[in-house]
């Protein structure tokens, strides 16, 4: 991406007689001027009418003859990839003015600021509920900065295990090395080997999930941090992704009350995700205000076929 500033200066807004007139303007250290890119009163200018010295850093346009109405004057300048990699905060602020010289008086410009967003890495995710498997995608450098020997390091939590043929770098698909778009291994540690980059990149893979989180009564939350790094990056590259799958091996739901019958209806979901199962016992003690409907008692498979093939009334609950 372009990172370039176009800075425009107005003098004698008010179109008063100047005999000699001169703009002056030096740049900060994050950005450098674009050569060739001067325009004045909407056309190129004229190389002779302007200079910029690179060692002061200052731009100074002459004009000649006598000045008698307002003037425009736009450049551009080039935002340094250094200064955005040692920028701390998410943003870089770079801060700009000028003074017009005319017949031997300085009348100095008010500041402006440009501020350009900093986004180096960004992690999100997804819950595959079908497969058990949580999808991640770390997007890294979309301010398209220079980075070299860039990695990014992720390690997963305790309960999920990478799935080894999901690993995507951009479209294609990556296994394990050391060069680059390769990524390697250690233990629960994930290093993925970007190489020197310039653009903008995306890192997919899943994880599945453990087995024995869906024995339990409990939606496990699972927390990962992506940290991208390259030379010269001080700050902007790190990010986390945070997701609770509903992971219960039962939940029980209130599905409506009529208030016509009085009756509340109920409903038990078991096994949602289709774990090896033995000897399942479901109990659901009710409370002394209530007292069962008979036949009303359905089991149903996860396609809503009645698995019993009707409904039955108190006297077979317990054969169940």
């Amino acid at each position: 991406a372009t990172k370039e500033i176009e800075w425009t200066i107005t003098a004698n807004a008010e179109g008063a007689t100047i005999n000699s007139m001169q703009v002056v303007d030096t740049l900060s250290l994050e950005h450098d001027f674009v050569a060739g890119s001067v325009i004045i009163n909407n056309n190129p200018a004229d190389p002779l009418d302007y200079e910029y010295t690179p060692g002061t850093r200052l731009f100074e346009y002459n004009f000649t003859g006598v000045i008698t109405t307002a003037q425009e004057i736009k450049f551009r300048t080039l935002v340094s990839n250094a200064a955005l990699l040692a920028e701390t905060s998410d943003t870089l602020t770079i801060t700009n003015s000028a003074d017009l010289i005319a017949d031997g008086y300085t009348i100095p410009s008010e500041d402006v600021t440009e501020d350009i967003p900093i986004t180096l890495i960004n992690k999100t995710r997804s819950y595959d509920s079908d497969n058990k498997k949580i999808d991640w995608e770390i997007t890294v450098n979309q301010s398209e900065l220079e980075i070299d020997n860039a990695t990014v390091t992720d390690t997963l939590q305790a309960g999920l295990t990478l799935d080894g043929s999901s690993v995507v770098y951009d479209s294609t698909s990556i296994s394990l090395g050391t060069g680059p778009n390769t990524y390697q291994q250690s233990g629960q540690d994930l290093t993925f080997n970007l190489g020197d980059i310039t653009g903008e990149h995306t890192i997919y893979f899943s994880t599945f999930v453990d087995s024995s989180i869906y024995l339990t009564q409990t939606n496990e939350s699972f927390s990962n941090t992506a940290t991208l790094n390259g030379d010269d990056i001080v700050a902007n590259n790190v990010d986390s992704a945070n997701i609770t799958p509903n992971t219960r091996l039962m939940e029980k739901n209130s599905s409506g009350y009529t208030a016509s019958t009085g009756r509340i209806s109920w409903e038990i979901i078991v096994n949602p995700y289709k774990e090896s199962l033995e000897n399942v016992v479901i109990t659901d003690n009710m409370s002394v205000d209530q007292e069962y409907v008979d036949l009303t008692f359905t089991i149903k498979d996860s396609g809503g076929v009645d698995y019993l093939g009707d409904s039955v009334n108190s006297s077979r609950l317990a054969e169940i």
